[in-house]
């Protein structure tokens, strides 16, 4: 299996799964541009880019990969309680991850957008009337996420969801 699908694997799956909770909008409760007649500001994120940029999920995502590597030996041995193990310890370190992320990112959003004065922050703005226009907040996420750091490279394992 190659590496993109690997990340695509995973991704795929915790997305879903991300979405699926809903920690999709966020909302200020601080409406001034709307209310000064500026119209309402809207932010969005690529979702993608904020999940495997994070780094605080990079020791999460590494001991997940270190499980699933020893789920396949377990299969390829044919060792049916070991493996049933590990896919109830796989399943545990995956709902770890999202509750990390998700937990991170309600933090997040509302210094955001503070920080960039927009009123609502959602993952897709599918349509806008006239004279609202959508503001990219990713970047901004991803420095209050990670401290200012750099993300390091993506690594994100395949969970087998979403081939």
């Amino acid at each position: 299996m190659t590496s993109s699908k690997i990340r695509r694997g995973l991704f795929g799956g915790m997305v879903a799964v991300a979405l699926a909770a809903g920690a999709t909008v966020m909302t200020t409760a601080n409406h001034s541009q709307a209310q000064e007649g500026e119209g309402l500001r809207i932010g969005t994120y690529q979702q993608d880019l904020v999940f495997s940029g994070y780094h605080a999920l990079g020791e999460l995502m590494q001991e997940f990969q270190e499980l699933q590597m020893e789920a396949q030996q377990a299969q390829q041995e044919g060792n049916q309680e070991q493996m049933m193990q590990l896919q109830q310890r796989l399943q545990e370190a995956q709902q770890n991850i999202i509750g990390t992320y998700e937990s991170a990112l309600d933090e997040a959003l509302p210094e955001v957008a503070e920080e960039t004065g927009v009123d609502v922050i959602a993952l897709e703005v599918v349509y806008t009337a006239e004279g609202i226009e959508p503001q990219d907040v990713t970047e901004n996420l991803l420095e209050k996420l990670n401290d200012g750091e750099e993300a390091p490279e993506p690594m994100v394992p395949d969970m087998g969801v979403g081939q």
